[in-house]
């Protein structure tokens, strides 16, 4: 039986603005991840797949493409 794919984008805000507020992305981008982590094993009969992006004031940067999460 194939699997229903569960697309998670995650877009991460590189610009200057964001450093006083570094270490707190940091935490919110792990708890996503987290809460990924626990979505594939409540339902293992998902498959989670990541898509993580960047930008800042230089442009835009794709950090992973489709990745499937592995438990």
């Amino acid at each position: 039986m194939k699997k229903r794919q569960i697309h998670n984008l995650i877009i991460l805000d590189e610009s200057g603005s964001m450093e006083s507020i570094k270490s707190q992305v940091i935490s919110g981008f792990n708890e996503t991840v987290q809460t990924i982590k626990g979505s594939q094993k409540l339902f293992p009969e998902q498959e989670q797949i990541i898509t993580v992006v960047s930008f800042n004031g230089l442009g835009n940067k794709l950090l992973h493409y489709n990745v499937k999460y592995k438990t």
